[in-house]
């Protein structure tokens, strides 16, 4: 465990949605780069659990049968400290070229 990995970032549901939420950086899986429709670069996403999110921008209903469910989030450059994003851009996987 390394000293940010209990820390929160900011993370949003969309790239370009103006209401941050907080997740801790040990709780996000699947790092990747994703460029959603309109963006206009690919953007560092992850997946984390519903149960693991905080603030207003993720407030949703969980259907009983599908909860916790996981949720793809964006972490933006600009919202989170350096090391932070740093660390989570050295999780990404590679692309595979086609």
């Amino acid at each position: 465990m390394t000293p940010h990995d209990d820390c929160a970032i900011s993370v949003n549901v969309a790239w370009n949605d103006w209401r941050p939420a907080k997740a801790r950086l040990c709780d996000l899986r699947d790092v990747h780069w994703h460029q959603p429709k309109g963006a206009p670069h690919p953007m560092l996403h992850a997946y984390v659990s519903c149960r693991e999110i905080t603030g207003s921008a993720m407030l949703h209903q969980c259907e009983a049968a599908s909860a916790p469910h996981d949720i793809r989030v964006c972490v933006l450059k600009s919202h989170n400290i350096p090391a932070v994003y740093t660390k989570l851009v050295r999780q990404t996987k590679p692309t595979v070229a086609r």
